[in-house]
């Protein structure tokens, strides 16, 4: 009897913790858009939290260390989490370990070796902090979610016998959620006293000083000063405790230029997401680092919302200047200013955008496309099963 015939083969995620960041929702989407004939997923995460609940609410899988989650400064912990990976392939008979990020090859490459079975990297990002460290693992196949990820991935040399591209998927809403959506996306804009005359500019991240929300209130100043009616929403929570310092500064920074009346925190808002992007006239990426990919610009343009973003990283690969969003000059509160003010002055450009944005969102992003490419590879490096 064939593989095909017994059974559909089997991969195992490592991921690295279960908070829902860019790469962890392209794990939940995933394992929620797997052809479950042909591949069953599963999950180990180095830690429990909301990417565990959401996969198993989802009919998925999922292990976590039996003890706290794994540390490099503590050998005996990776050496624990290492082994009881390899006894997850083996009860679970896997075919293929998928690790996500670079923190989680550490684990699931030296386990898949042991295991004797391929593993897949997909670095959704370079980390720098142990990009060197994790490039001296093996991999049957490095994948990378952009080309600026990939020329920092070959300045580590990573030990990888193929490496490849593959961008990063979402789902396209359903005409009847959208609806609905559209609904409550109304009534967020009526609590947070939006007008109708106002543009609402949305900086959706993790706040993080790489994610440039400061940059963001300088530019929301600048159009202030200009009289031009706009409110500025900032979607997201600290991920790290060291963050919290900065999430202080940039509600100090609103207070100081004079923003209390136009600047909203939404705080994190997975559940009302698709609602708040609704709401949203335009999504902002004000990253003052390169941006590996910009998950949040394509979740925006299947919506169809014009994006804003440095002209560097990720999001070269994602817009098309003055066709599905603009861009502006990386670090500069003055260029962001401007390109605002262009969306916030001119309705027919922001419609235009936007109509394209949707189109070209989900021609190149979707899930199933995602999904599909990375099933490719996985044959590929299973077809010997």
């Amino acid at each position: 009897m064939t593989q095909s015939q017994s059974r559909p083969k089997r991969v195992l995620y490592i991921a690295p913790n279960s908070k829902l960041g860019g790469a962890e929702q392209c794990v939940l989407l995933l394992g929620r858009h797997h052809d479950r004939t042909r591949w069953t997923p599963l999950i180990y995460c180095l830690s429990d939290g909301p990417l565990v609940s959401e996969l198993r609410a989802a009919g998925v899988t999922c292990y976590v260390p039996d003890l706290a989650r794994p540390r490099l400064k503590d050998p005996a912990s990776v050496f624990r989490t290492v082994l009881d990976i390899v006894r997850v392939i083996r009860r679970e008979q896997i075919d293929l370990v998928h690790s996500v990020m670079g923190y989680a090859h550490l684990f699931g490459g030296i386990a898949s070796k042991i295991a004797s079975v391929p593993e897949l990297w997909f670095q959704h990002g370079p980390t720098d902090t142990i990009d060197w460290l994790t490039a001296r693992v093996p991999t049957d196949l490095l994948v990378v979610n952009s080309q600026y990820t990939l020329e920092k991935q070959r300045r580590f040399h990573a030990w990888a016998k193929k490496i490849t591209t593959i961008h990063p998927g979402t789902e396209a809403r359903r005409p009847d959620d959208v609806t609905s959506q559209s609904e409550v996306a109304s009534a967020l804009r009526i609590k947070y006293g939006i007008r109708s005359d106002e543009t609402v500019f949305t900086l959706m991240a993790r706040i993080s000083p790489m994610k440039g929300h400061l940059l963001f209130l300088q530019a929301a100043a600048d159009l202030k000063k200009q009289s031009v009616m706009a409110k500025f929403l900032i979607a997201g929570e600290t991920f790290l405790p060291s963050d919290q310092s900065y999430e202080l500064e940039v509600k100090k920074a609103v207070t100081d230029l004079g923003l209390d009346e136009d600047v909203i925190f939404t705080g994190f808002v997975r559940e009302s997401q698709t609602a708040t992007l609704l709401a949203s006239d335009c999504i902002v990426n004000a990253s003052i680092i390169d941006e590996p990919f910009g998950l949040t610009l394509i979740e925006g343009m299947m919506l169809g919302r014009p994006v804003i973003a440095p002209r560097a990283g990720g999001p070269l690969e994602i817009i098309e200047n003055e066709k599905n969003g603009l861009f502006f000059t990386p670090r500069d509160p003055r260029s962001l200013a401007d390109k605002m003010k262009q969306i916030a002055l001119g309705p027919d450009l922001r419609t235009t955008l936007g109509q394209y944005a949707k189109i070209s969102a989900q021609h190149r992003f979707g899930i199933e496309k995602m999904t599909t490419d990375l099933e490719s590879e996985y044959d590929l490096l299973t077809h010997s099963l």
